[in-house]
């Protein structure tokens, strides 16, 4: 299709004019990202604030980056792009992406196209577009030469695609998805130069306020971490703010981890909103440590 003739959310970030100013650098917020992902924004002359730029990946060894783009224009509309650094130049931004990753050493590059289709009975009375209108697809490509190598149809239970990694493995993708009350990931194998979705899709949390996940060294755990919205508003004692949850991949199974704190008198500092946990680091192949928001830090073991 060519770019004139594509809805205005699926236009390439130029349109959005000469009336946007570059991406600025984020400074202190009221509700900080605990994930350190939300690097900058893009605002009108006006001083208005366009949309957000959030990180998804840096490239194992080059200098580039993958970045996710969250823009106001007919609808919230999401894009990914890779960005050179420290130029700042736009390298590529492919049509429809929405989230993309690169494999462990780099050669390889996933990206998770999002299609739409209006529906011929679309109800008239709504004007957004609706979930089942929408298609996406993941693709998997050599890098830097892009050339595709497999490709498949990927559904989530609900909600949309934020981003994506790739097991130290190599053959095997984690999709995350969000909605308003839940979050959760799919898996998609990569193998033999084919792709496709693993029926693992039982797995979600009870909120959307995820950190990761993360693989471990080995490729065998996948961990994400859900705070909890509840512990915004209590304000003092011992309480869960939030969980872990392990994936054994060779095993299939997921184990869930309760995580409690102390909460200070005083709770939550400066009326911060507290909902998350940090990502998971692990500091070996079954132990990593999650970054609590009391600012204390927590160890764990994925047995």
């Amino acid at each position: 299709m060519n770019e004139a003739e594509r809805s205005l959310p699926y236009q390439p970030l130029a349109c959005l004019g000469a009336n946007v100013v570059d991406f600025t650098p984020v400074g202190p917020l009221v509700w900080p990202d605990p994930s350190g992902c939300l690097v900058g924004r893009f605002e009108y002359a006006d001083g208005d604030t366009a949309g957000t730029l959030w990180l998804l990946e840096h490239h194992p060894a080059e200098n580039l980056v993958a970045m996710n783009v969250e823009v106001q224009l007919e609808v919230i509309t999401y894009r990914a792009g890779i960005w050179e650094i420290p130029s700042g130049r736009l390298v590529w931004e492919p049509e429809n992406t929405v989230a993309m990753c690169w494999s462990p050493d780099g050669g390889q590059i996933i990206l998770i196209r999002r299609y739409y289709e209006r529906s011929p009975d679309h109800p008239p009375a709504i004007l957004s577009p609706l979930q089942s209108e929408y298609t996406s697809v993941l693709e998997w490509r050599t890098w830097p030469e892009k050339t595709l190598i497999a490709r498949c149809v990927i559904q989530a239970p609900t909600g949309w695609f934020s981003h994506a990694i790739v097991s130290p493995r190599g053959n095997l993708a984690a999709v995350v998805w969000i909605e308003q009350h839940c979050a959760g990931y799919l898996l998609v194998a990569l193998e033999e130069r084919q792709a496709h979705q693993i029926q693992f899709n039982a797995f979600r949390t009870p909120q959307n306020t995820i950190s990761g996940p993360v693989f471990s060294a080995d490729g065998r755990y996948l961990v994400l971490t859900c705070g909890s919205w509840a512990a915004s508003y209590l304000t003092s004692g011992q309480t869960e703010i939030g969980s872990v949850w392990v994936y054994d991949v060779d095993r299939d199974v997921v184990r869930k981890i309760s995580v409690e704190d102390n909460l200070p008198p005083g709770w939550p500092f400066d009326g911060r909103w507290s909902g998350w946990l940090s990502a998971p680091e692990f500091v070996t192949d079954e132990e990593f440590v999650v970054s609590l928001p009391t600012g204390s830090e927590r160890c764990f073991s994925v047995s």
